[in-house]
Parts: structure tokens; sequence; C-alpha cells
């Protein structure tokens, strides 16, 4: 569900700072069984690393296609 989903993001993110990581990738998905007019995780991470994590995240931009494209986005982390 979006709130497991969300709770995953912020453990990882989490922990991820609290190793000193600078640079995680997150991979969610292209939404390809996600029922027609529910909103998918792809659509919604951009906002939770935005707005709801913007504790850990310093910037996130939309992985390379090699790299995940649609279906994954990195984060630079704040450092602590």
């Amino acid at each position: 569900t979006q709130r497991e989903a969300k709770e995953a993001v912020a453990s990882y993110l989490t922990h991820s700072t609290a190793m000193g990581n600078r640079l995680v990738r997150i991979v969610c998905g292209r939404g390809l069984h996600s029922r027609a007019g529910s909103l998918l995780l792809r659509d919604t991470l951009p906002a939770w690393l935005a707005a709801d994590f913007s504790q850990f995240v310093e910037r996130s931009f939309r992985a390379p296609r090699e790299q995940g494209g649609e279906g994954a986005w990195y984060a630079v982390l704040r450092s602590l």
C-alpha cells in the first residue's frame, strides 16, 4: 500500500542518512499493475522526497533510463 511504501522510504532514508550515505536510489517500479485512476508510487514519490522527507533530502532526480528511468529516483541526502 502507499502507507507501507512511505514507511519503507522513511526507514531507508533514515538508515542511509545515519550511515553517512550521500546518494541513494529508490526503485518504485513503473506502476504497470496499478488500477486505473489510482495514485502511482512513481507519481507520488517525488512529492514525498521534496516535502515529507525534506529533512533528509537535499534534492532528487529521476534515474537515467539505463538505471531505472521512470521507475527509479535518486536522492541526494543532507549531511548530518
